[in-house]
């Protein structure tokens, strides 16, 4: 293909990056970012570190990118702006830095832009790259070890390699999946004297030393310094409620009856997977940079299932999907191929499931509201439970508000505390309501937002003292 022809997939690649970064607009409800990603930053603005952790306990899930969320938290007093900001740095640092690193890895006109557009447009859980989270920020800094193992790189610069593998875990705990590929890499290479003992072992230690710091701040938190991960094995200070929350997310061992969905998943995760046997019964020949990529790709997806296998969310191997397109297409560009059907076919496969049309849409739709809505009716048609929370007034002293079921509590007024039984330290109770006991513990709260799912004394308390304030979906917001 000629120059000029093959410069058109940089012109589609940026039209794809542009088109995705405007997703970044779009106020999210997604639970977790609204639920403790958003909130922490919150509330220490609103009041300090000590505090903060006494109201929102489950924000012992954050890691170390969460970090990044708490500099426009500070500067910034539109928690929608806000919002909007810290979706964006979670796009930045996920499918934005992601997609230009493979485009550097692979080095091909073609091939480099055609493959940033696969990173781009993942289909399965792709708007988790949206949300203010760290799921992406753990599939690129996955991305970047991975080459510097596979490149050698540690070998020059064994502390930096130490201290980025470190991270990875540090970000999110299932960044625990990619460490055991990685150190059966690092001994592959160690047996073909690619490398030296004591530089695997310096970095070794430097990865320890990097995540050490998380795994301390989830034991004292928590008591499960691994934590929200194995919490059947080690409950910690886990109540019986937040047990039964983790436990369903976290640590479900693989379930046949889903198993090939799981695959399916891997699969659908970016059409251009299902020519994986095609390309290697058609061209044959690759090289070790490509065997690894695969290797450690198809591992992570491998240790998960076995690990958390009745769970199917693609988003916690966001890093397979990574490594596994990376492999693709940096296979075709060592292939030397000439054939413009092909190449064009190759392209037409790889965004077939870019959702195109609803990435338009959503753009589409929210300029519009931005145009003619004001921000609360823009976070009334965007975030249903707002409506809610703009029931209570904000307060100079900290007030609280308890719930049975939503833990959704950013947009809540300034200086208003939620907490949920399910997820919070200490408001269990509400749930497992037996005496007068429980019933004093409710004097703490001056809200209640409860469903009909229970029935207890607490309840028969809040709905026969409380004031109804509001009824929305079945959630009902009472004055205590």
């Amino acid at each position: 293909m000629k120059k000029e022809e093959s410069n058109i997939f940089i012109y589609f690649y940026l039209f794809f990056l542009l088109l995705q970064a405007t997703q970044t607009l779009i106020p999210y409800s997604h639970g977790d970012a609204l639920y403790y990603h958003l909130v922490g930053p919150k509330l220490w603005k609103e009041s300090n570190w000590s505090s903060m952790w006494e109201d929102l306990s489950h924000y012992a899930q954050a890691g170390y990118f969460d970090l990044l969320y708490f500099v426009p938290t500070y500067f910034i007093e539109s928690k929608l702006v806000n919002q909007i900001v810290c979706q964006f740095i979670h796009f930045f640092f996920s499918i934005f830095l992601g997609s230009l690193f493979v485009i550097y890895i692979i080095k091909d006109k073609v091939w480099g832009p055609i493959c940033g557009i696969a990173i781009l447009t993942i289909a399965n859980d792709s708007s988790f790259f949206y949300y203010a989270k760290n799921d992406g920020a753990l599939a690129l800094f996955s991305l970047l070890a991975t080459y510097l193992v596979i490149n050698k790189t540690y070998n020059h610069h064994p502390i930096i390699g130490g201290i980025l593998i470190g991270i990875i875990p540090g970000i999110k705990i299932n960044g625990f999946l990619i460490i055991l590929p990685l150190i059966l890499v690092l001994f592959y290479q160690l047996y073909k004297k690619e490398t030296r003992f004591f530089t695997v072992c310096i970095v070794g230690l430097f990865s320890i030393i990097t995540v050490l710091p998380q795994l301390v701040k989830n034991y004292i938190y928590t008591e499960n310094p691994l934590f929200p991960g194995f919490v059947s094995l080690f409950p910690g200070n886990l109540t019986e409620p937040m047990l039964q929350h983790y436990g369903h997310f976290y640590g479900n061992p693989m379930n046949l009856e889903i198993f090939f969905k799981q695959i399916i998943d891997l699969i659908t995760g970016k059409s251009i997977i299902i020519l994986i046997p095609l390309f290697f019964f058609y061209f044959k020949k690759t090289s070790n940079q490509v065997l690894i990529y695969f290797f450690i790709g198809f591992s992570v997806f491998l240790i998960y299932i076995i690990y958390n296998g009745s769970l199917l969310h693609p988003r916690y191997y966001f890093t397979s999907y990574f490594l596994i397109i990376t492999a693709i297409f940096l296979f075709l560009s060592q292939q030397n191929i000439n054939s413009k059907k092909l190449i064009i076919s190759i392209f037409l496969l790889t965004i077939i499931d870019s959702k195109l049309d609803l990435s338009i849409n959503g753009f589409y739709k929210i300029i519009n509201s931005y145009y003619n809505l004001t921000e609360d009716k823009i976070l009334e048609q965007y975030i249903p439970i707002t409506k809610i929370w703009n029931k209570i007034d904000s307060s100079s002293d900290t007030e609280y508000v308890i719930s049975d079921y939503i833990s959704n509590s950013y947009y809540l007024p300034k200086n208003i505390r939620l907490h949920t039984a399910k997820q919070s330290l200490g408001a269990d109770f509400l749930i497992a309501c037996k005496d007068f006991r429980d019933i004093e513990k409710l004097k703490k709260y001056k809200y209640a937002l409860v469903t009909n799912k229970n029935k207890n004394y607490c309840y028969e308390y809040i709905t026969n003292r409380g004031k109804l304030i509001v009824n929305q979906d079945d959630h009902k917001l009472y004055k205590l």
